[in-house]
């Protein structure tokens, strides 16, 4: 079942159909141990539960991506490599991801582990001359980068903007 997209915890997946199988479009949405299938046509839920908030975002996603989702629902049903859908967005930016992991390397990089189980490398040495991250200059301070309220965070008050971490990494 191949993930086409991923967004605030939450994991949506389309399965390849047999065509007489299922002759009603949907997707197949996961958080935490909840699981629902989904009408693309309606976004309305078909089966199974999501809590009342990540059935919205999911509902709201597919009605802003619906033409997206029925031309993957097509290559699905010829067993062709679907593709991957931008997660929902909210005022222009990817919806606030907390980080749960950080693994800060010598050479200003970083490896950021996101709550949606995504995992990104952040090059920090574009920004590092600049004011106030200059400081992580000093000594091994940027190594000792951890988690703090859901970003990163160093020794001396300094953090960054988690959405920055995510659109910015790779």
């Amino acid at each position: 079942m191949p993930t086409i997209s991923m967004f605030y915890g939450i994991i949506i997946s389309m399965f390849f159909e047999i065509e007489e199988k299922h002759h009603l479009p949907h997707i197949h949405a996961r958080y935490q141990e909840h699981k629902a299938s989904i009408a693309i046509e309606e976004s309305r839920l078909l089966a199974g539960s999501l809590p009342t908030k990540q059935l919205r975002m999911v509902q709201v996603w597919v009605d802003l991506h619906r033409e997206e989702l029925l031309a993957n629902w097509d290559l699905a049903k010829e067993g062709i490599e679907l593709f991957r859908i931008d997660p929902l967005k909210y005022g222009g930016f990817t919806m606030l991801l907390d980080i749960t992991y950080v693994r800060a390397k010598p050479d200003f990089s970083m490896i950021v582990g996101f709550e949606n189980g995504e995992q990104k490398h952040f090059d920090m040495r574009p920004y590092i001359d600049e004011k106030p991250w200059i400081r992580l200059k000093e000594g091994d301070t940027f190594v000792k980068a951890y988690v703090l309220n859901g970003t990163v965070a160093w020794p001396g008050n300094l953090d960054i903007d988690p959405e920055t971490l995510y659109e910015r990494s790779t």
